[in-house]
Order: C-alpha cells, then structure tokens, then sequence
C-alpha cells in the first residue's frame, strides 16, 4: 500500500515538471501549482499514515513463491556450493546427468534461471520449463520447444544458431532434431551445453500417459503398430536410438552434496525430482 502511494507521488511530480509541455499558457501555470501542492500534501500524508501503521516494519524485498528471474540477480544470494557441485560434475570425464532434487518452494527453478552468470563462459545453460502442458503433448512439440529454448538463451550468450519450422518436426521429430543439432553444435566452439530441465518429473508422466493410451488403444483393438518417432497426441521417448549417448547411464544425484546413484535409482529419482542437468 505504503509503495504504491509512493508511486502516485512520484507520478504527480513527475506530471508537476511537465506542465510546460503540456501547451498551458505561462500565465494559467500559477493557477495549478496550489494543486498539486495540496494534493503532495495529501499522499504525504497517507504515506505518514501507512508507515505509521507498519510501525517502521522494512519491507521483505526477497520474493517467495514464484521463481526469481534473471531481471533481478540483485536478489539472488549464496548457492555457492551448488555452483562449485555442478562445476564438477560437468568437469567430470563421464559428463554425468545431475539431479536437483528437493521440497517445493526451495529455490531450485531460481537456481537453474541464474546459472548463465554463475558458470564460467566456457558452459552455456539452457533452461527448459516442461511445466507448460505444450512442453510435452508430443515428441514434435517437445523436440521444437528445445529447439526454440536453445535459439533464445544462446542467443542471449552471443551465439546465433540456424532457423528451426515447427512442421518439420512433425514427420519425425527426433531426427529432426539430430539433424538440427548437427548443424548447431558446431557453432558453439570449444563450449559445452548444459540443459536445464527445470520441472522435470512432467517428462515422466508424459510418458507414461502416452504408455497407458497406447495400451488402452490395443486392447480396444483400435491400435497400431507403434512408431515412436511419430506425431502422436502424447511423448514417445525411443528405447533404442542410433545416436543415443553412453554418459545418460552414469547420473549423479545433486542434493546438499553430491553423491554417485545406480542408473535406475537415478531415473526413479528424477521423475519426482523436478529439476534435471544434462551436458552436451
């Protein structure tokens, strides 16, 4: 309350310094300066008012709730251990997949939006939200929103990469992805990428709702022969793909510290984790 009122202050000086522009004849300015004069007077005194109420209380200027974006790094604070775990996990020979895991409301998205000024320039995040329902309706439009995440965060870390067309991934959208990864990658030098996957556990439930609807259309008899590179109306992930990377078998839990898991701890782990790394 005691902020916007301010605000109506500032507006009205800000209006009080303009009057010259406003086209009013210098001998009508006299007539408007008790005016505003009495109505500075009044927002004086409602702001007197509030601070009196709040008896001197500061306001919290750290935002709770939604994620801190990049807008306000003056707000973000400490996660240096974070930082230093991640640096050498992605150091690491093996190139591990990382884990954040943790309760609600603990700052893992606001880690994942600020790490382009944390890492070193040799390491280029991206941040991927799968928490919008477009994310993962399909492989096409999962593999395309990459696709465009890539385009906007490199962007903004000096790297242009090539044009990408929603349609084309539709006929077979992780090919088309290679395809548009084999002309990007090169682009980026001697730098690594770092995929951020920020509300990660969406990924295992799209999944599995494609998984159940493909089981249900079978046993209706209605189903077809699947192809998982296909536009289906849910996420098809391949079992096998002629290009799949070896480091996805080695994950490391990222937590208060950093610690070795089996594969498929790790896998059960991250649909419910919420945040996922992976380096490219």
């Amino acid at each position: 309350m005691e902020r916007g009122i301010e605000r109506c202050r500032d507006n009205l000086h800000i209006l009080q310094g303009q009057l010259l522009g406003l086209g009013l004849r210098a001998a009508l300015l006299p007539r408007w300066q008790p005016v505003f004069a009495r109505w500075d007077a009044l927002l004086n005194e409602a702001i007197a008012a509030q601070h009196t109420l709040s008896q001197g209380e500061l306001l919290n200027p750290f935002q709770t709730g939604n994620p801190l974006r990049r807008e306000r790094k003056y707000l973000f604070k400490g996660r240096d251990q974070f930082v230093s775990d991640v640096l050498r996990s992605v150091y690491d020979a093996s190139r591990p997949t990382l884990v954040l895991h943790g309760p609600r409301r603990c700052g893992k998205s606001s880690f994942l939006l600020h790490l382009p000024r944390l890492l070193p320039s040799d390491l280029l995040p991206v941040y991927y939200s799968l928490q919008a329902p477009a994310a993962t309706s399909s492989a096409a439009d999962f593999c395309y929103g990459l696709v465009r995440m890539l385009q906007r965060d490199l962007a903004g870390q000096g790297v242009l990469l090539p044009e990408a067309q929603r349609e084309s991934f539709h006929a077979n959208a992780y090919a088309t992805l290679e395809d548009w990864l084999d002309q990007a990658l090169p682009l980026l030098g001697t730098r690594a990428l770092l995929l951020c996957f920020d509300e990660f556990e969406k990924l295992g439930e799209a999944v599995a709702h494609s998984r159940r609807r493909c089981l249900q259309r079978r046993s209706s008899g209605r189903s077809q022969r699947a192809n998982p590179t296909s536009r289906t109306s849910g996420l098809n992930i391949p079992a096998r793909h002629p290009k799949r990377s070896r480091r996805a078998n080695n994950c490391s839990m990222l937590s208060p510290t950093l610690r070795r898991c089996p594969p498929r701890r790790a896998q059960r782990s991250a649909w419910r984790s919420g945040a996922c790394c992976a380096t490219m």
